[in-house]
């Protein structure tokens, strides 16, 4: 049985007294259910290379060999054991141009890519499917079909970051469903789909249930200890 993705965004929490800690909670906990990947800061990547621990980079640079400042090359990436990247995260400013450029340059490194898509605005699952529908078929049409292979979708609506309320199971069952028979008609491929926004120990068991969904992007329930044993506890 193929396991779920578990990803766990550390966006930019934690000082390096609360990072030590984690790691050595996340180092010992049994997470043999799922396929963790782990998104710490840049800065942190260090403290986990001697780890089981899988990484990954919250986002990749548009570089790729040149000698640049405030950059970070994907053959730095691949000595410190990353394999995999997010890109199109709502909370960063990137053109579509841009993350055609860093799927390519992550592909080609053998990085694989979480590629991000969400609407912005809550609407009806209908017109989100659309929408989502164009935000592939656009990237996507820019790609060769090794590039294609090399992408995990991720849905994460951005009008559900941070938010204290969930999507209705019955429309994200929709979505998934869809975009998963789209993908595979169009591509000739099964691309994993996994959701994120605002899973919490509150709706995650729920969420669980799900068996289209191929993993979960978390990040608030994954920034300290005892949100974790929270998140997995509820299931």
């Amino acid at each position: 049985m193929k396991l779920k993705y578990l990803m766990f965004n550390l966006k930019s929490n934690l000082d390096l007294k609360e990072l030590l800690k984690y790691k050595e909670f996340i180092t010992n906990y049994d997470f043999s259910k799922y396929n963790l990947i782990l998104f710490p800061a840049n800065i942190y990547l260090p403290f986990f290379y001697n780890t089981s621990i899988t990484l990954g980079v919250q986002n990749i640079s548009l570089y790729e060999t040149e000698i640049l400042t405030d950059v970070i090359l994907p053959r730095q990436l691949k000595s410190l054991k990353v394999k995999y990247t997010l890109l199109n995260h709502a909370e960063v400013n990137d053109t579509l141009n841009n993350i055609i450029l860093k799927i390519r340059i992550a592909s080609k490194n053998r990085i694989k890519i979480v590629l991000i898509i969400g609407e912005k605005e809550q609407t009806n699952k209908e017109e989100t499917l659309i929408y989502l529908k164009e935000q592939i078929n656009i990237i996507f049409s820019n790609l060769s079909l090794e590039e294609i292979k090399n992408i995990i979708i991720a849905y994460e609506p951005s009008w559900l970051i941070n938010q204290n309320f969930s999507i209705n199971l019955n429309d994200l069952t929709y979505l998934i469903d869809n975009l998963k028979n789209d993908t595979k008609n169009t591509y000739k491929m099964n691309i994993p789909i996994i959701y994120g926004g605002s899973i919490n120990d509150k709706n995650f068991k729920n969420i669980s249930k799900l068996d289209n969904l191929d993993g979960y992007l978390i990040g608030n329930s994954c920034k300290n200890e005892e949100n974790v044993v929270k998140l997995l506890s509820s299931l």
